[in-house]
């Protein structure tokens, strides 16, 4: 999600949008108070007041759209099911995952997206956390809590309070039932390809035909658009590879994997149950967690994992890649912030997916 300098950076956009419909009540302003010349300061202030009120709705309905935009890209971006399985970065979409609540997750999670916006408005404090939420159709309402309020003054003296509730209604651009759509061609591609004995090759072979659409030009399988070959990645799909790896027959101590990447950055430690990345200067602080450089993970023949030294009698661990990160692009585009560069972009849906069949399962275990 979006970090608050993240959220500053989009704003720039967002004031851009702004200008023109400022300048106007801006002209406005200045035509009113010509044209009653003799009007009371309380009744201009109230004017005032009033125009104001109009500017900020405005900025928070222009707010509430690109929060919006961000939020369905963000959460497409890490697959959209929030607590479940993930490989990498990315969620599983496995029978823990359940799209039928990315409209849920989505509204849960847009209080904090909108707020990242709301709090770059100056003129006026707009209540933060203000909202409850509920998509409805094609659009997203927004029913405020507590009203907005504004100081009336008249020549810096407070004379009262012009109060308005700052509700909104906005079109999402957008249609949730793609996941849907996806997940289910997702089903049909685990199905085709999970009882091969090569699950890769099936999967290389076969994937364009699932998710590429010729005809309609919904969709569009885009390759190797995560982040392959980041060290620390990398060390987490050895650590995955090594959980999901066979003991061959006859291996009543165990295996070890010994396809561990380099990396001068990353190393594994054992925590606990939990095999984790970090960083070597944190292992090089901590006297237990010294001469990780040369330890391998080990799986006993109960499955559990171990990080130790190799030994060279052990047989090695059958690895075979049953998970695999897959980037689908959308033809719904939005304006977003990816990269330090606030643009239109493609959605782009990116999910993992687990081919692992049931004899596999037991053989792992």
């Amino acid at each position: 999600m979006l970090k608050s300098k993240k959220g500053q950076m989009l704003m720039y956009g967002l004031f851009i949008g702004l200008v023109a419909a400022i300048l106007v009540s801006l002209v406005d302003d200045t035509q009113t108070k010509n044209k009653f010349p003799v009007i009371g300061d309380t009744a201009l202030s109230l004017i005032e007041n009033s125009k104001e009120a109009e500017k900020t709705l405005l900025f928070i309905d222009q707010s509430a759209k690109y929060a919006s935009h961000q939020l369905v890209y963000d959460l497409a971006s890490e697959g959209g099911c929030e607590g479940s399985d993930r490989y990498l970065q990315y969620s599983v979409w496995n029978d823990k995952c359940n799209l039928e609540d990315v409209k849920t997750t989505f509204t849960s999670l847009f209080s904090d997206k909108l707020d990242l916006f709301l709090s770059n408005y100056d003129s006026i404090k707009i209540p933060q956390t203000n909202y409850d939420f509920e998509i409805r159709g094609a659009n997203l309402l927004g029913i405020a809590k507590t009203p907005l309020k504004i100081e009336r003054k008249n020549n810096e003296k407070k004379i009262g309070m012009y109060s308005i509730r700052p509700s909104f209604k906005i079109g999402l651009d957008y249609d949730f039932s793609e996941y849907r759509e996806l997940k289910e061609l997702s089903e049909k591609f685990v199905d085709a390809c999970k009882n091969f004995q090569n699950k890769d090759g099936c999967v290389k072979l076969n994937k364009k035909q699932f998710f590429d659409d010729p005809i309609g030009h919904k969709f569009e399988l885009v390759e190797n658009c995560h982040k392959e070959g980041e060290e620390h990645l990398e060390i987490s799909k050895y650590i995955d590879s090594c959980q999901n790896s066979k003991i061959s027959d006859g291996q009543a101590s165990g295996c070890v994997c010994r396809n561990k990447p380099k990396s001068e950055k990353y190393d594994i430690v054992k925590n606990e149950d939990k095999i984790l990345v970090v960083e070597k200067d944190f292992i090089d602080d901590v006297e237990s967690f010294l001469g990780f450089d040369e330890k391998l993970l080990h799986k006993d023949s109960s499955g559990e994992l171990h990080v130790l030294e190799d030994v060279p009698s052990n047989e090695e661990c059958v690895v075979e890649k049953t998970k695999h990160v897959f980037c689908v692009k959308s033809n719904s585009k939005f304006l977003v912030y990816e990269d330090d560069v606030l643009e239109t972009k493609n959605l782009v849906y990116k999910f993992a997916l687990d081919f692992k069949s049931e004899e596999d399962s037991s053989a792992t275990a």
